[in-house]
C-alpha cells in the first residue's frame, strides 16, 4: 500500500473530479475531468471509449496521442475489461505494448447498461506506470465511474431537501428501508 500525499494541484484535481456532475444521456467526461485524471496520474494519451459487448468501439473521446479517425471500431473479440487494468502486468498483453507504441497502459472500466463498458484509457510511451500512479487510479475510481455512468435521468428536482437527497442516494446505492433508517439513529 502507498501512502499517498497530494500536492495542492493534485488536490485541486481530485476536487474537481469528486465534486464534477455526469452529463445527462453521455457518459463521456469533460475535456476538464480528462484534464484533472492528466494531473493525478500524467500520462502522454487519455482516452474514454464506449463499446458493446462483442468489443466494437461505438464513440470515444480522446487528449493527446494518436488519431483515431481510421482505426479499426473492433478492438478485441468480446466486451471491455471492467475494473482497473495495469496492462503491463498482464502476460498475454504485456508483448502487444510494444506493437501498439506504448511502455504501458491503465484502463479503467465500467459497465454502461446492459450491454455496453465504457473504458477510460491512460497511456504513456516511454515510461511504466509506478505504485503511485495505481494508488492514485484507485483514489479517484469512484468517482470517476460515476462522471462515467450514463446518467438516464436528469438531475434531481432543487426543491428536494438535503435530507430528501441523502435517503435517495442511499435507495439509489441499494441500502434497503431498514439499513436507511438504522444510519439516522
Amino acid at each position: 500500500m502507498v501512502d499517498l500525499i497530494l500536492t495542492e494541484r493534485e488536490q485541486s484535481a481530485l476536487r474537481t473530479l469528486t465534486a464534477f456532475e455526469p452529463v445527462p444521456g453521455t457518459p463521456f467526461p469533460t475535456a476538464k475531468v480528462l484534464e484533472a485524471v492528466l494531473r493525478l496520474v500524467p500520462s502522454d494519451e487519455i482516452r474514454v471509449e464506449r463499446a458493446d459487448d462483442t468489443g466494437r468501439v461505438e464513440d470515444l473521446v480522446t487528449l493527446g496521442g494518436l488519431d483515431y479517425v481510421e482505426r479499426d471500431p473492433q478492438v478485441c473479440d468480446g466486451p471491455l475489461m471492467v475494473g482497473l487494468v495495469h496492462v503491463r502486468r498482464v502476460p498475454d498483453l504485456e508483448s502487444d505494448l510494444r506493437s501498439w507504441g506504448y511502455a504501458d497502459l491503465l484502463w479503467l472500466g465500467y459497465r454502461n447498461g446492459a450491454s455496453h463498458v465504457v473504458q477510460l484509457i491512460l497511456g504513456r510511451r516511454r515510461r511504466p506506470f509506478g505504485s503511485r500512479d495505481l494508488a492514485m487510479m484507485g483514489l479517484s475510481a469512484p468517482s470517476l465511474q460515476r462522471v462515467m455512468r450514463e446518467r438516464p435521468t436528469p438531475q434531481l428536482p432543487a426543491t428536494l431537501t438535503v435530507q430528501e437527497r441523502r435517503v435517495l442516494m442511499r435507495v439509489a446505492a441499494g441500502h434497503s428501508n431498514a439499513h436507511i433508517a438504522e444510519s439516522w439513529v
